[in-house]
């Protein structure tokens, strides 16, 4: 009878822990997949920068400073290895494309162009589904480290348990 006790108690601790463990790896998962989602976004959005260039040229030929500032973010981005610097060449493309709007502005043809409402549009929808997803991103990171935290709280503190009551064991 003890015996089978005993095997229940095992196997509801190692249907626990492997259950703390899933819960774990799915957390990190959507973790993942919520920075795919960004960099998704941001790909998508650093892909729409030719054609709006292309598009403003055609009105501002003149403000040629301003493009290049574009096209230069966007070939940061392009070269960015790390998320941080990604992150800065998101940061450098969006100030580039509020001066270029904003360049829109001077012209009314370009303003009234079909072709750039729906660029300057599709470009806007991108940074909010970015904001989105990073937000999102953050919140699963947050309840990844909090669940992680706990977890390695309890395990520790029975892991020290079990090795303190062993080594007052010895000295009695």
């Amino acid at each position: 009878m003890w015996i089978i006790i005993v095997i229940v108690v095992i196997v509801a601790i190692l249907l626990l822990l492997v259950g703390l463990y899933n819960n774990l790896v799915t957390l990190k998962m959507r973790v993942k997949n919520a920075w795919a989602q960004i960099d998704t976004q941001l790909k998508r959005r650093f892909d729409l920068i030719p054609n709006l260039i292309e598009t403003v040229k055609g009105y501002a030929t003149h403000e040629q400073e301003t493009l290049e500032k574009v096209v230069d973010a966007r070939n940061t981005y392009v070269t960015a290895s790390s998320v941080e610097a990604k992150a800065d060449a998101n940061n450098q493309l969006t100030n580039t494309l509020k001066n270029l709007f904003a360049l829109a502005e001077s012209y009314p043809d370009l303003k009234a162009n079909e072709n750039f409402l729906a660029l300057q549009c599709t470009t806007q929808q991108s940074w909010n589904f970015q904001q989105i997803y990073f937000l999102e991103c953050l919140d699963l990171k947050k309840n990844h480290s909090l669940k992680l935290m706990k977890q390695k709280k309890i395990l520790l503190k029975y892991n020290f348990r079990w090795y303190y009551d062993i080594k007052s064991s010895k000295r009695q």
